[in-house]
Order: structure tokens, then C-alpha cells, then sequence
């Protein structure tokens, strides 16, 4: 890992670290909340949680802003290797940053109504000009990013593409995601949206 800190933006007003709270459970499944924000060390509170869960399905509603990155990835691999994972982006805050890799771990992604899922590229620095200095070299961590994209069922290398191009034109504010009414592309700094292909993420057949 390299020695600076390098965030995924957490837009999160609070500076809690991520807590994953169950809220409802039966026979079958077990319900459970994610919020605050994304740190390496929430693999732990994960691990507790499957402990819980004993195989039964988990339905992981994500509310968060986002932390760090190399967490992010972390949670990923975590949450993949459980089965029968269904994750949505809640209506709350939804799933941004660093938060949007671990929603891509579920077997069953989902997007509540009002809820929304965020991607862009890694920074050290937030410059919302385009072609920022982002402050850090974050190629090692786009290497990461990669083979998580390919393993949730993405092509990998366009949608970091992709999110690195939008970085170029938007600076640190320029994002891809969905909500419950599709994908697009924003810039949070004058918070202008519009459609994105989905289809483009999508490795060829």
C-alpha cells in the first residue's frame, strides 16, 4: 500500500467508522444496515456479522459516503466470498465511493427509490478543476480496482477507463453510477446529470 492515505471520497458528515448494525432477522435471512464511513478495519465488524448470519441469506442495505479506498477493496473480497449476499444502495445516502465497490460484492444489487450508487476514481488530493492534481500516484490501487470490477462482472479495464476519463473532464467531482432510474454520469460541482450506457461496462461476448 502506499504511504499516503488515499481516499475514495467520504461525503459522509460524520467521521465514524462503518458499523454494520442487524435490524431485522427470521429463519431465512437477516437484514443489516451499513453506515458511516468506510475504514480497513470494518472486515472484522464483517466477519461478526457472518458469524451471526450462520449461512442464512444477508440483505446489506448500504448507507455511506464512502473512506478509504484500499478498505473498500478489502470489504469487497469480504462480502464476495459470503453466499447469497444481496446489497442496495439505500434510500438514506445510498452507496458512493468506496461504499458503491462493496455494493458490487452482492450475488443480487439493488437501488432503493431515492437511493443511489456512485463510482469515480481514487484521489489524495480533491481538485474539482479539470485534469486535477490529485496529489498521489494511484495506479497500484487502479490495479486493485480492476480485478474487482472484472469479479463483480464488469469489464474492468473500460470502467476504470472510464472513471479516470471523467475524472480528466470533471476533476474530483466527476462520478458514474445509477439509481433506481439508470445509469449516468455527474458533476458534483455544479451538480449537473445525464445518461450513461450502461451497456459500455459490460465485457464482450
Amino acid at each position: 500500500m502506499i504511504g499516503v492515505s488515499l481516499m475514495i471520497a467520504a461525503l459522509c458528515s460524520s467521521a465514524s467508522a462503518g458499523d454494520f448494525r442487524v435490524t431485522l432477522e427470521d429463519y431465512g435471512t437477516i437484514e443489516v444496515e451499513y453506515t458511516g464511513t468506510v475504514y480497513d478495519s470494518d472486515v472484522s465488524r464483517w466477519d461478526q456479522i457472518v458469524e451471526i448470519a450462520d449461512g442464512r441469506t444477508i440483505i446489506l442495505t448500504i448507507n455511506s459516503g464512502g473512506g478509504s479506498a484500499y478498505g473498500g477493496l478489502d470489504l469487497y473480497w469480504a462480502l464476495e466470498a459470503y453466499e447469497n449476499l444481496v446489497t442496495i444502495a439505500g434510500a438514506d445516502y445510498g452507496a458512493w465511493s468506496a461504499a458503491a465497490i462493496m455494493w458490487t460484492a452482492g450475488d443480487y444489487r439493488m437501488v432503493a427509490a431515492g437511493g443511489a450508487v456512485w463510482f469515480h476514481s481514487a484521489y489524495c488530493n480533491w481538485d474539482p478543476d479539470p485534469q486535477p492534481n490529485i496529489g498521489c500516484d494511484t495506479r497500484d490501487f487502479q490495479d486493485e480496482l480492476i480485478k474487482v470490477l472484472d469479479d463483480a462482472g464488469y469489464d474492468g479495464e473500460v470502467f476504470n477507463f472510464l472513471l479516470n476519463l471523467r475524472q480528466m473532464e470533471s476533476g474530483t467531482d466527476g462520478w458514474i453510477g445509477a439509481t433506481n432510474k439508470g445509469w449516468f454520469e455527474r458533476d458534483t460541482t455544479d451538480w449537473t446529470i445525464w445518461p450513461f450506457d450502461f451497456e459500455r461496462l459490460l465485457p464482450c461476448h
